[in-house]
């Protein structure tokens, strides 16, 4: 009964035809709705936060954002009901939500934090709609739609929803919720009906786009915004070529600093290693086969693990009990310019998936930044992320087990000829396809002609 009352509310409401807003620049004014920003750490904020910088070159940027509470130990409670800041020359209004204080919040937690957040992003666009061209709301979570979604429905703003995730599927799969449950099909009928109603869709993945067809009827035209990486800062070892805009960044005043080291290698200079990964320490991500493989090595392989998330105490554990914990090296999370010289001083990057199906459409934004540093690739899982190594030619994609892992680890470090010729193809393919500021003016462009029409 919930979920037909719901249709007969969006079908009942008549739309009208978008409208231009009254400025007369000849950029168009973009809001972008996300959960995620900068200072906070981990891939999402960092996307969000490189695609709304380069954008500025072709667009008057604006961002709604809660305040940042990643790491949770990182930042105090805030109790303002909003605030204005300037960052990399967008502006960011930080919206009042519940913020999350623990490493593994309860779902109840988790629910709380999202839906404040939607909640006052929806009656602030209500307050200030004819202010933008378009709102891009990106997800996960899919609740940052929610804030855009009466608004277009009056026909006030022209509406784009961006998927960087398939959150609803990997969640059930991952047993996080009832695949059958009132939360999932409640989410999935929102899903349909913003896939519906939405100007544009904009996913990461061709495979996004192929498992969103086979679960949802939608015409909405659909664009692609990959991941990429910023390949000016992120380039290999001994690259001499100048990053201007990196250094003025770094010497630019933020109103809250970067998010600094945490963990025991905090106050210790990097070293070089055999195995590096970066990123979030989740259930998706399948290391716990990594952390095993050091065991059936035919060396002493050192890993470092950059990072943190709801499975870091596991993985710690799960090293102790292999026997392994002398050779994996958990840093904690990172400050994001650290990144690049830590890639640097490693000899193959890992981006391990778990392989299911539910998670073919990914592509980990870790991938396209151990190639634009020249690290060869050694990934598990399926799908698109197999497509991408092979296409690329910069690694290799072994199955998920401890002894094929193991093996391929031999392999490479073995041959230092081969890593140098996977590095360099990496690096050639994401230079030519995926630099992240070629990929924000682009869909800067897209925006544009999409207001305008």
């Amino acid at each position: 009964m919930l979920l037909t009352l719901l249709d007969a509310l969006v079908d009942g409401i008549v739309s009208s035809s978008h409208a231009r807003t009254d400025d007369t620049g000849d950029d168009p004014n973009v809001l972008v709705v996300s959960q995620k920003y900068p200072p906070e750490n981990g891939g999402n904020a960092a996307r969000i936060g490189d695609l709304t910088r380069h954008m500025t070159e072709d667009a008057d940027v604006t961002v709604l954002a809660p305040p940042p509470c990643y790491p949770p130990t990182a930042f105090e409670w805030s109790w303002k009901r909003a605030r204005t800041e300037t960052r990399d020359g967008v502006r960011v209004h930080r919206l009042w939500a519940v913020q999350l204080r623990g490493t593994d919040p309860s779902f109840l937690e988790r629910m709380a934090y999202y839906l404040t957040f939607a909640v006052h992003a929806c009656l602030w666009l209500c307050w200030h709609r004819r202010e933008f061209d378009v709102v891009v709301t990106t997800s996960p979570p899919i609740f940052t739609g929610f804030g855009a979604f009466p608004v277009h429905l009056l026909g006030s703003i022209t509406w784009v929803v961006d998927i960087r995730d398939l959150w609803i599927d990997v969640s059930a799969d991952l047993g996080f919720i009832d695949d059958d449950g009132l939360a999932a099909r409640l989410s999935r009928r929102y899903r349909e009906l913003e896939l519906r109603r939405a100007d544009l869709l904009t996913v990461t993945s061709p495979g996004t786009t192929e498992q969103l067809r086979e679960q949802y009827d939608f015409e909405t035209p659909v664009s692609l915004v990959p991941n990429g990486v910023d390949t000016r800062r992120f380039r290999p070892a001994g690259d001499v070529a100048v990053d201007r805009e990196a250094s003025d960044r770094r010497r630019s005043t933020h109103t809250h600093p970067e998010v600094a080291t945490s963990g025991s290698g905090a106050s210790q200079a990097p070293t070089e290693v055999d195995l590096i990964y970066t990123g979030n320490l989740g259930y998706a991500q399948d290391l716990e086969t990594c952390i095993r493989a050091l065991s059936h090595t035919e060396r002493a392989v050192t890993l470092r693990i950059v990072g943190d998330g709801d499975r870091r105490d596991a993985l710690e554990e799960l090293a102790v009990e292999v026997g392994v914990d002398e050779q994996v090296e958990f840093t904690g999370l990172v400050d994001r310019e650290t990144v690049p010289d830590l890639l640097t001083d490693a000899r193959i990057g890992l981006a391990p998936l778990e392989d299911r199906e539910s998670l073919s459409y990914a592509v980990p934004t870790k991938l396209y930044e151990y190639m634009a540093c020249g690290l060869p690739v050694l990934a598990t899982g399926r799908g698109q992320i197999e497509r991408h190594v092979d296409d690329s030619g910069a690694g290799v994609v072994a199955a998920d087990d401890p002894a094929a892992v193991a093996a391929v680890i031999d392999d490479l470090l073995d041959d230092e000829q081969v890593r140098r010729e996977y590095g360099r193809r990496g690096r050639e393919f994401v230079t030519d396809q995926y630099d992240r500021r070629a990929i924000a003016r682009s869909f800067a462009a897209d925006l544009d002609r999409l207001s305008s029409t």
